[in-house]
């Protein structure tokens, strides 16, 4: 009796799949070549602005590498990277975040400001283990 319980057990298993991701999301499209190699491509440093410094003469410096850099590889987007410290206490750590979101905007601003159009910028915050200067990095890919 035992034997055939699990043989039956065994049979209606059979027919089960595991549920996972695919379960509850329908497959999109493949991503193209283009956004593959997008992907793939190394993110080339094109400024980095340390904002503590007075005065406003990187925003000149800043349009100029912009717009070099986009002679240079057309139609790439560029990537604007505020450092925000990790250790820190939460309310340092929030200080810092909310003071980083503000100088990536200024520095987006800039590459708008420059010709850049908005679709072709991505802000970011990035985490540095030490304590970082206020720096915002321009990054192309």
């Amino acid at each position: 009796m035992r034997a055939v319980l699990a043989a039956l057990f065994l049979i209606a298993l059979a027919g089960c799949t595991l549920v996972d991701q695919r379960s509850f999301r329908a497959a999109g499209a493949a991503p193209g070549a283009e956004e593959m190699a997008r992907a793939a491509a190394a993110a080339r440093q094109v400024a980095t602005v340390r904002m503590g410094d007075p005065g406003e003469a990187w925003r000149r410096v800043v349009a100029d590498a912009v717009q070099a850099a986009d002679q240079r590889a057309p139609g790439g987007v560029f990537e604007v990277m505020a450092l925000v410290p990790l250790q820190a206490a939460p309310a340092e750590q929030d200080r810092r975040v909310a003071e980083a979101s503000r100088d990536a905007r200024a520095v987006a601003e800039v590459l708008g400001a420059a010709g850049i159009p908005a679709q072709r910028v991505q802000l970011g915050l990035q985490g540095d283990g030490g304590n970082p200067a206020r720096d915002v990095r321009v990054l192309q890919r």
